[in-house]
């Protein structure tokens, strides 16, 4: 019985394009899809671009954005209150 792609792998934006690549691969292990199949569905998450905005309209973060936003206290700092 042929899969309806369109419908069991709707690929909107960035995370949902990495949540669907995930989702062909453990159904391509368990016997479900094809192994085509599951190469049509990774061609087209990877036919978005990593800078695609959310659906919101706000851009996508950058790769490295939170190891440069997050800063780490060595333990000799104390916080002062």
């Amino acid at each position: 019985m042929p899969h309806d792609l369109k419908r069991l792998f709707p690929i909107k934006d960035l995370p949902s394009a990495r949540l669907m690549k995930l989702k062909a691969h453990c159904l391509t292990r368990a016997g479900v899809l094809s192994d085509e199949e599951r190469a049509m569905v990774e061609r087209k998450a990877e036919k978005l671009p990593a800078t695609a905005p959310f659906p919101d309209g706000a851009p996508a973060p950058s790769r490295g954005l939170i190891s440069k936003t997050v800063s780490r206290k060595t333990p000799t700092q104390s916080v002062k209150g």
